[in-house]
């Protein structure tokens, strides 16, 4: 997410906080690029560290360079823009200083990512309830049968074993995760009831899916 910039860029020099750590993805940064500079002695962060981009010259050749933060600002939403360092802090000096969302030289939000205006969140249909089932009664036992095969073992009951799924909150980038996670719960499992059943097995799966970017 962009950094919080309060108050409007149309009055004058507004104070920005230049993040020190690489947190944007690829397709949000574009060309720009993280510089990250040693501390001070006494630790003290320095003042160049974060985000720049190389300026082209006609031949393609690098001439200078800009400092940049990706910035929330109150009018516009989520912005790369270039700052300037005066009074030993970092400034945007106006509202020329935003780039608009479609430069080419600059990444932004795809529909994918929560933070885009358009973005819609993934919906997780609920499971069906299964059907009753019919039991027919049991014929009279004929004389002079011969033995039966031993009956299959009962689906275990109690509680699970193992080490259960972490919560799915619907962010798709865990979802990988989450499958496999529940793949081994259930495999731990698998001699259990509330696995042996697809619609408990179903209901299980569905616990552990909560949170508000799920719609049930």
């Amino acid at each position: 997410m962009g950094i919080p910039v309060h108050g409007s860029l149309r009055d004058g020099l507004t104070s920005v906080t230049r993040r020190r750590t690489d947190d944007l993805p690829p397709h949000v940064k574009g060309r720009a690029y993280f510089r990250e500079l040693p501390r001070s002695p006494g630790g003290r962060p320095n003042a160049n560290t974060g985000y720049w981009i190389d300026i082209l010259g006609p031949d393609g050749q690098k001439t200078h360079e800009l400092p940049l933060e990706f910035v929330t600002t109150d009018e516009l939403g989520d912005r790369w823009a270039t700052i300037t360092f005066e009074a030993n802090h970092w400034w945007i000096p106006s509202e020329a200083n935003l780039a608009p969302t479609n430069n080419p030289d600059l990444g932004w939000w795809t529909t994918d990512d929560p933070q885009h205006p358009n973005y819609t969140p993934p919906v997780i249909a609920a499971a069906a309830a299964p059907a009753p089932i019919f039991h027919a009664p049991a014929p009279a036992p004929a004389p002079m049968a011969t033995p039966a095969a031993a009956a299959a073992p009962a689906p275990v009951n109690g509680a699970l074993r193992g080490l259960p799924p972490p919560i799915f909150d619907g962010d798709r980038t865990k979802s990988v995760g989450f499958l496999l996670a529940f793949h081994l719960y259930k495999f731990t499992n698998r001699g259990h009831k509330a696995m042996t059943n697809p619609a408990t097995r179903t209901t299980t799966a569905l616990s552990y899916i909560t949170g508000p970017l799920v719609e049930v």
